[in-house]
């Protein structure tokens, strides 16, 4: 089959349409003198030799879709691509050691409808073992378990050892660029990674879309996000890590979300924040990023009370509750605080919290015996739709 000139037949339909015109304009067509025409997809501008200003009030616009030189300027709007989303409940697992998940640890929710799906957190060093080498089998084992039982994935990405692992590649530490790419954190037992440098920030965009490519079109591969910003790294005084600063943290958590908007189309995509080190009113810039670029906010600590969270990030789940997606978790620590009053923190207490103040859209709950079990299950059969926009 012959393929058809796409460019003579707009270019001919455009000079067609321009030599259709009343008054000026079409006369100066129909006569040669026309010496340039732009149009671009709302109206027509013609500049042609001795055209008055009046010329142009005689212009009709353009039918859409009708574009001629140069290639490219009447691009159309793509149509917004719709993101997988199913708020609601989630079952939140971590190992520590990048083991695989026991498929008994899933079968904890499966037949039970409140629960969509699970969050598993892989590290940095496991899914890429060396610079541009990927190993994508953990997460693809896990989808496959969880999407045969109707349940969903959420996959976050950690990169800092808080326990003493380094979780990040080796190459990492080895090239100057990235500066040594990680520092121990304040109580010298773990390790940070130096996040606030650019290009290891380039080196976890490379990761996105790596998996974005893999896992963007998966239906059950619902969201993506990345530790939270909180680093315990030393951020003043006399031991200060002489590479960070709050300013050059937060601009490269942002160029890290520029990369993660980049990669992820059809998929949730949230950045993580709660704290800064040294640098708490610069969480706003972030929270404003993300709504800017249209991913989701989140953290792992879900704290009703928390004096520090909610003077912190947890007000900008307020200012964007209608421009982002917003997710949290409950972990060990959060289970056994206490209301000002004294009085003790529930899980109904977090749960409303969560839905009625941060307006989440997901909560992560740690599988955590006895209280996974004893007080959540229950829990969320009681209250199985009460997040989500």
């Amino acid at each position: 089959m012959k393929q058809a000139n796409n460019g003579g037949d707009v270019q001919g339909r455009a000079r067609r349409f321009l030599q259709g015109l009343g008054g000026a304009a079409g006369r100066l067509v129909r006569q040669g003198q026309l010496t340039v025409v732009s149009i671009v997809c709302t109206g027509v501008l013609v500049m042609a030799s001795g055209m008055s200003a009046g010329a142009f009030a005689a212009v009709p616009d353009t039918p859409r879709g009708l574009c001629i030189t140069p290639p490219g300027s009447c691009a159309q709007d793509p149509a917004p691509v719709k993101k997988k989303y199913h708020p609601g409940h989630y079952m939140l697992v971590y190992l520590g050691s990048g083991d695989p998940t026991p498929f008994s640890v899933l079968d904890t929710i499966k037949g039970n409808p409140n629960i969509h799906g699970v969050q598993i957190r892989y590290l940095w060093k496991q899914l890429e073992p060396q610079k541009n080498q990927y190993d994508f089998s953990a997460i693809e084992r896990d989808l496959k378990y969880l999407g045969a039982m109707g349940k969903r994935l959420v996959v976050q990405l950690n990169v800092n050892g808080y326990h003493g692992a380094i979780i990040v590649p080796d190459y990492l530490r080895k090239d100057p660029a990235y500066e040594g790419g990680i520092v121990r954190d304040r109580s010298g037992k773990g390790w940070v990674v130096k996040r606030w440098n650019l290009a290891v920030q380039d080196r976890m965009g490379a990761l996105y879309r790596a998996l974005a490519e893999r896992f963007d079109d998966e239906p059950y591969f619902e969201a993506f996000n990345v530790q939270e910003t909180a680093s315990p790294v030393v951020c003043a005084g006399a031991d200060k890590e002489p590479s960070y600063s709050p300013e050059r943290y937060r601009d490269a958590i942002m160029h890290g979300m520029d990369h993660m908007a980049a990669a992820w189309k059809k998929t949730t995509a949230m950045q993580w924040f709660s704290y800064l080190p040294c640098g708490k009113q610069y969480l706003a810039d972030i929270a404003a990023h993300a709504a800017k670029l249209g991913l989701g906010i989140g953290g792992p600590d879900l704290e009703p009370g928390n004096e520090g969270q909610e003077t912190g990030a947890y007000q900008y789940y307020e200012t964007y509750k209608d421009k982002v997606v917003a997710g949290q978790a409950v972990q060990t620590p959060n289970w056994g605080r206490s209301w000002p009053d004294g009085s003790p923190v529930t899980a109904r207490d977090m749960l409303f919290y969560g839905a009625n103040t941060l307006h989440l859209d997901y909560i992560f709950w740690l599988r955590k015996s006895p209280e996974f079990f004893d007080k959540v299950l229950p829990l969320v059969e009681r209250y199985p739709d009460i997040l989500g926009k």
